[in-house]
């Protein structure tokens, strides 16, 4: 899950890796869903930014902030990357830029753990 915002520059910069992380994770067949948290915009805004950066994952337009309000604090920096483990647990967190490689890392790690 990847709390970002167009207007934000860390995120603008990190959309091209978590692409790369999500097909990669789809070439790999792996049991995760991708899924983003568009923070602070109008969905036009936010369905802009997707197509122009060829983001391919889902990610819920803005909506009052209901979503992020629910992580309670565990995302309060724009870009935070959450890896959730099989029980909806926050098994990682990533507050700032993401790469790919440090991505698909820690949802290795978290799918070895069973």
């Amino acid at each position: 899950m990847n709390v970002w915002g167009s207007w934000c520059p860390p995120c603008i910069s990190e959309s091209a890796d978590l692409q790369k992380a999500w097909e990669s994770v789809q070439r790999r067949r792996l049991p995760v869903r991708f899924l983003g948290l568009d923070k602070m915009e109008t969905p036009a805004t936010g369905l802009s930014f997707q197509r122009q950066h060829r983001i391919t994952y889902p990610s819920l337009a803005y909506d009052g902030g209901v979503p992020i309000l629910a992580l309670q604090g565990k995302a309060v920096a724009t870009p935070t990357t959450l890896v959730l483990d099989r029980s909806a647990r926050i098994a990682a967190r990533v507050s700032g830029p993401v790469t790919a490689s440090v991505l698909t890392g820690l949802i290795d790690d978290v799918l070895a753990q069973g």
